[in-house]
């Protein structure tokens, strides 16, 4: 609405209720030039104008009789503009206009003929929730009963009920002429309500004899000849629906007599259509609504009758070898469609859009697999997929050779059901039934993506095999990998190969993380998705620079470097063109902390030092967590209009996690009090074990233990122990010890606290270690001697470890001679230099080259100093 429209329907709302202020009229009563106004407006589909109105005028009327015949007609309002409405809007109007009657007379106390005829009025409301449900049900594919249809009718019909045995306790105290028509409206809801809850329920012949005998009796004691010729209306569509069409047919010329005004009339003509689609006889339904037509009776409801008669006989048709006519009708059908698409609203533009879908799957399917089709959907509806994938797999095996492409189409159904019930090998079946189906069809495309949905399936197989023996896993990874490498190969030009692309770069990150991160880049430059590859290709490059041991795969610095300077260019433009959504609250918002927090992240790959500007490190990613932190919570109040997919909020939380990590670092360095530290340090110790040992090799790169140290070093080395040290770690795999050894190494030199790296150390020395996996250790403890300080003193589980290497290794090789270097140093750190000396000087004589240079330096500095304490 513009807003001179705004301002005019104001001036006239104003004007009627100064209007109404002087009418002088019955409580419960409306005076005759507004109910017409109202009246006029609903006529005109001016609903939200009349609604307006009637509120204001409830709300200037000084009595609770006057205030309920307004909501009386609120409630109509509300009622009728129902109708025009779509989903969700329609069931919200309803139902906010049930809630208000019962808010209404909770509050008010109107005389008992207004408060009966609100009650009244309510229990309707509630049954044109499910005459719409049901309408909507009658054409088109078959749906199940919606839940609050059901609902609808079992509250109706209970506080019917209620009603009708209040009626009859105080039709003495109210006019009986308000008793009877009160009476009389609820006794058709009932018939109404029972003859729905019978179409639900289609096999309970009790509910369908309950709903005409309701309707059979209301003929009977009602005086009333419009609620009489409604009831009859009623009883007919009961005959109607128990394929009695004699009794259909003699109660049809009855109401024929009976209609006397336009809306009998169409009701009428409605109910002759439906009667004759029943029989199957579309081509005298089709007449029927062109005699209609003439007669100048015109409905939505009648133009949509006459779309589902041309849909009936289109099906027919189909059975018969007449193309030209089948032809001739299925382009009739379309042009209705679209003459009545213009005109139609609300439930029966619903209607129609339902019916033209069962055309669409007529065409494509023919008749009786389209309703095979609906019927498969209905089991969907209802969860049951399993079912669901077998019916269709049965009509993809009987359309295989005669049609390829609806049986590539069924079997791509089939997978994607598969996929919805965890069955992977069952869905890498069908799927690959799917692009052999659409290969031979000659659609590539939908070749394509069902070959991506298979290669979904292959990874989730290996990812849910993960207790499976290492050679199933190993043989699905391959699967997997050569899966996508054949994707690319064969659908070059597809769309679906920048996702293939994407999945491949997630596989090879752990074994080639700088190509994952290269592979992410390329695709970021011409991708709908470029923030969100840009952000993945950031982490995986964070995770190399801060990482000892992935880095210590890395062999081209140089790749390291470029591909660094790539995702900085990327961040650059990305950020200038989210530079106005910074402090927004829009879902792009999300965006520019997170490549901030990166952008700060990547700052930090080289050692600060102690005059470096800390505080405003630790200023600049507060503001970038703050602004990220909305976004955290997808279900908290500020984010509650944001739908995150899953990979966006892990992004979110590493992220997070990221600048937690920077801000501990930050106020280590400026060394400040342990309670500035206390929050982010709780929440790095609440990631997952992976994510802490990442964050620990990030605080770690900026300390050391071998260069100049900077203030705060220690407090680092703690944190970083905290963050790798797991809870009953003994019972780890050991492989998982081994990994995490180096870093617990590097953080108890930084710590200058040997515990935690001693007790995994008698853990694993305890076990039954491969000799590969005791090559491993030693090369570790080997490391722990390049230390700054002499007066570290082994461990006993470092003695005995050495002792166990000794013992399963040959004399002279490699682990022999360092672990006879070992043993004599721990030797001399107890004090126990003979027992050092004789080790010493037995080697030199055997093996006096010490197997290495760098060995027998470590041992010739070892006897002198020996040697020097004498």
């Amino acid at each position: 609405m513009t807003l001179w429209q705004n301002v005019l329907v104001t001036a006239v709302l104003n004007l009627l209720v100064v209007q109404a202020n002087f009418v002088v009229a019955r409580a419960d009563e409306i005076a005759d030039g507004e109910r017409e106004f109202v009246q006029q407006l609903l006529t005109r589909q001016f609903f939200d104008l009349a609604e307006q109105f009637c509120v204001r005028q409830s709300e200037h009327s000084s009595t609770p009789d006057e205030r309920a015949a307004w909501q009386i007609m609120l409630a109509d309002s509300r009622a009728e503009h129902a109708w025009t409405l779509q989903e969700p809007g329609r069931t919200q109007i309803l139902t906010h206009a049930v809630e208000s009657i019962t808010e209404f007379v909770r509050k008010e106390s109107p005389s008992a003929e207004l408060d009966l005829l609100l009650r009244v009025r309510q229990i309707e409301i509630l049954s044109t929730i499910a005459i719409i449900e049901t309408k909507c049900a009658e054409f088109g594919p078959k749906i199940a009963p919606q839940p609050l249809a059901t609902q609808a009718i079992a509250e109706g019909l209970q506080l019917a009920e209620a009603m009708l045995l209040q009626i009859v306790q105080i039709r003495k105290d109210i006019e009986s002429d308000v008793a009877r028509a009160a009476r009389d409206r609820t006794r058709y809801v009932v018939a109404e309500l029972m003859l729905m809850q019978a179409r639900q329920n289609p096999a309970d012949a009790v509910l369908r004899a309950q709903a005409a005998t309701a309707a059979e009796q209301l003929i009977k004691s009602s005086g009333d000849e419009e609620v009489r010729f409604q009831a009859r209306r009623l009883l007919a569509e009961s005959l109607l629906d128990r394929k009695d069409f004699k009794g259909f047919g003699l109660l049809l010329t009855s109401l024929t007599s009976m209609a006397e005004n336009e809306t009998q009339q169409i009701a009428v003509a409605a109910l002759k259509i439906r009667g004759l689609l029943r029989r199957n006889q579309p081509s005298e339904a089709l007449q029927l609504c062109l005699d209609l037509e003439k007669q100048a009776l015109r409905s939505e409801e009648l133009s949509t009758l006459r779309l589902a008669s041309l849909l009936k006989l289109c099906e027919l048709l189909q059975q018969l070898d007449v193309p030209d006519l089948r032809q001739k009708t299925a382009d009739e059908f379309r042009l209705l469609k679209r003459r009545v698409s213009s005109t139609s609203k609300g439930v029966w533009r619903d209607c129609d859009e339902r019916i033209a879908l069962r055309f669409d799957h007529v065409e494509k399917f023919g008749a009786e697999a389209a309703t095979a089709l609906e019927s498969i959907a209905d089991l969907i509806g209802a969860g049951d997929f399993v079912a669901a994938r077998k019916s269709l797999l049965e009509m993809r095996a009987s359309l295989e050779h005669t049609d390829p492409k609806i049986a590539a189409t069924l079997a791509m159904q089939a997978g994607e059901l598969a996929l919805r019930l965890d069955d992977w090998p069952a869905a890498q079946a069908d799927l690959n039934s799917a692009v052999v189906l659409f290969r031979t069809a000659q659609n590539q495309e939908q070749e394509a993506v069902s070959d991506l949905l298979r290669i979904y399936a292959l990874g989730r197989h290996w990812d849910a095999e993960f207790s499976a023996p290492i050679e199933i896993r190993n043989t699905l990874e391959a699967a997997y990998r050569l899966a996508l490498e054949q994707h690319l190969v064969n659908y070059s030009g597809s769309v679906t190969t920048a996702k293939a692309r994407v999945w491949r770069a997630m596989l090879i990150r752990t074994i080639d993380p700088i190509a994952a991160a290269e592979d992410l880049l390329m695709l970021s430059d011409d991708a709908t998705e470029r923030e969100s590859l840009l952000i993945q290709a950031g982490a995986l490059l964070i995770d190399v620079v801060f990482n000892s041991q992935t880095a210590a795969t890395v062999i081209d610095a140089d790749r390291l470097t470029a591909a660094i300077k790539a995702w900085a260019t990327g961040a650059e433009e990305v950020l200038a063109e989210h530079a106005n959504l910074a402090t927004s609250a829009t879902p792009e918002a999300w965006i520019h902390p997170m490549l901030e927090i990166q952008r700060l992240m990547f700052s930090l790959q080289h050692r600060w030092s102690a005059s470096d500007d800390w505080a405003k490190l630790a200023a600049d990613t507060a503001r970038h967590l703050a602004a990220l932190a909305t976004f955290d919570a997808p279900d908290a109040a500020a984010a509650q209009t944001i739908d995150f997919l899953g990979e966006q909020q892990i992004q979110i939380t590493a992220a997070i996690a990221n600048a937690h990590a920077i801000m501990t670092l930050a106020a280590c360095r400026q060394l400040l009090e342990f309670d500035a530290v206390q929050g982010s340090r709780d929440v790095l110790l609440r990631q997952t074990h992976e994510r802490r040992c990442q964050l620990a090799g990030f605080l770690l790169h900026q300390a050391s233990a071998t260069t100049a140290p900077v203030p705060g070093d220690p407090q680092l080395g703690f944190l970083a122990l905290e963050l790798l040290c797991e809870k009953d770690s003994a019972t780890l795999p050991t492989d998982r010890q081994l990994a995490q050894l180096p870093m617990l190494l590097e953080a108890a030199k930084v710590a200058d606290n040997f515990q935690p790296f001693d007790a995994v150390l008698g853990e694993l020395t305890a076990k039954s270690l491969t000799d590969a996996q005791l090559l491993r250790v030693a090369a570790i403890l080997a490391d722990r001697t390049a230390l700054k300080s002499t007066k570290t003193k082994s461990s006993a589980s470092t003695e005995i470890f050495w002792k166990s290497v000794l013992k399963r290794s040959r004399s002279g090789d490699d682990q022999w001679l360092e672990a006879s270097l070992q043993l004599a140093t721990i030797a001399v750190q107890k004090k126990n230099h003979q027992d050092a000396l004789k080790v010493l000087n037995v080697i030199d004589a055997l093996h006096p080259d010490w197997g290495t240079s760098e060995r027998k330096t470590r041992a010739t500095a070892l006897k002198a100093r020996v040697e020097s304490s004498k």
